[in-house]
């Protein structure tokens, strides 16, 4: 009898106890001020974001890499951290320094959420996405136009520095990129 006590003791008390903590990581799909869509191992998944701590959700850009703790309640995905990631979302903006040998005029590029990406006054670089690799190197992907030929291009680039208003950017041969945000 009294293990019998102590067997049903135990399984109320892991049934009362609260839930496991989980955790997943994806990319963000979409945010509001309640709801979060991560899209992750070929599914989607919405968590509540109410009561997350988000101090280091960096606005939650769409296309960010992004780990999310929850616990699951009431069949609800319920957030307790959301963590995204900084450069990613401090790369978003646009970009630019002068024109070589015309300093009066810039040109550089436009890092969209969802990793779209555009040319700014550049004839013939026309970049279409970025993103960022495992090892944290910027990834822009395009087209190169000129002499009559179109050649799809992936450069991808160190990210030297980045804050609120310049990005340095190192090739694998060490040219440097500066740019400032416009």
């Amino acid at each position: 009898m009294n293990r019998a006590l102590a067997a049903l003791a135990a399984v109320a008390a892991v049934a009362c106890s609260a839930p496991e903590e989980r955790i997943v990581t994806g990319k963000v799909m979409e945010a509001t001020a309640d709801a979060l869509l991560v899209t992750h191992d070929k599914m989607i998944t919405v968590f509540n974001i109410g009561k997350a701590d988000l101090s280091e959700a960096w606005g939650l850009p769409a296309g960010a890499p992004v780990t999310v703790t929850y616990t699951v309640s009431k069949k609800m995905f319920a957030a307790s951290r959301v963590v995204c990631d900084k450069t990613y979302a401090g790369l978003i903006g646009s970009w630019v320094h002068p024109v070589p040998g015309n300093e009066q005029e810039s040109e550089g590029i436009e890092l969209q959420p969802k990793g779209a990406a555009a040319s700014i006054n550049r004839a013939t670089l026309l970049y279409e996405t970025w993103g960022l690799s495992e090892d944290g190197r910027l990834v822009l992907t395009g087209k190169s136009v000129g002499n009559g030929q179109t050649i799809d291009f992936v450069d991808t680039v160190e990210v030297v520095r980045l804050d609120d208003t310049e990005l340095v950017l190192s090739s694998a041969s060490g040219f440097e990129e500066r740019y400032t945000r416009r």
